[in-house]
């Protein structure tokens, strides 16, 4: 079985129409992807999956089984918000509920969808300020909250990204910022998976966190092939998702699990659907 794993940010809203803004392009791909038979499930039922495909995901739907995940945890994957240039967004949450709303809840019983947020309180209210509008739409309020509501899961994106607008003091990972691809240290992977796993948890308010995306989708050969192996098991990390426009399949490193990125990958719903029958093979 292939599993194509979807992804988006809520952050990117750069107008109304499918191609330059992610929730409508959710909102419309959900409806793709039911038209064409295929069964969302959680990312963590991909994971059970793959680590044995018996207690996994059979039966999926007759076109196929699709997971969907949530890069960078702002609050537009939990909260309707006023865009300063486009209005108000519905939430990447409450359009899954709008969707079992329309077509039913038998429609996608198994719905879900993981938000991988970023730990660090100082980092995303830094990056709040330089690369969002500083309106405070980078909270950790709502993360036990989404969880409850079983459709929306939060997954570990680090402690800070490791991201470029960030002071250096704020980043474990150091030098320029931006990939993880230059991780090599236990005492790195330790500052921003594992504290960050440790304190998502906390913050959620439950046993979460329990699946790594890498920012950028970019990994290292240390933590791929090192430090998940040797210690993913102790920090309580399951699997680690990386990009690559390619399908989970059996044969798929658990810890270097590719996704499709919305905006990159596909950019029109013609363009899902030949990625579907794409990753079908």
């Amino acid at each position: 079985m292939n599993v194509p794993v979807l992804t988006y940010h809520s952050l990117t809203v750069q107008g109304s129409d499918y191609r330059d803004n992610d929730h409508v392009a959710f909102a419309s791909d959900l409806r793709t992807i039911t038209s064409l038979g295929y069964r969302v499930v959680s990312l963590d039922r991909v994971v059970r999956w793959h680590g044995d495909a018996i207690l996994g995901l059979e039966p999926p739907g007759a076109g196929g089984t699709v997971a969907v995940s949530f890069d960078d945890g702002t609050d537009f994957d939990y909260h309707d918000l006023p865009h300063p240039t486009f209005g108000m967004q519905r939430s990447m949450l409450n359009l899954m509920r709008d969707f079992v709303a329309e077509a039913g809840p038998d429609a996608q019983p198994d719905l879900h969808g993981t938000s991988f947020v970023i730990a660090s309180g100082e980092a995303r209210s830094t990056l709040d300020r330089t690369c969002i509008v500083g309106k405070n739409w980078m909270r950790d309020s709502w993360w036990g909250a989404a969880v409850a509501t079983g459709l929306l899961g939060v997954g570990n994106h680090s402690w800070t990204h490791n991201h470029p607008s960030l002071p250096v003091a704020l980043r474990a990972a150091g030098g320029q910022g931006g990939s993880f691809r230059d991780v090599a240290s236990f005492d790195v992977a330790e500052a921003e998976i594992a504290t960050a796993a440790k304190a998502i948890r906390s913050l959620a308010d439950g046993p979460d966190a329990t699946l790594f995306a890498y920012p950028y989708g970019d990994a290292s050969d240390y933590l791929v092939h090192e430090y998940f192996p040797k210690h993913g098991a102790r920090i309580g990390v399951r699997a680690a998702f990386t990009c690559g426009a390619t399908p989970v399949t059996e044969r798929t490193s658990r810890w270097s699990m590719p996704r499709y990125v919305f905006g990159h990958d596909w950019r029109s719903p013609e363009d899902l659907v030949s990625l579907l029958h794409d990753a079908a093979g």
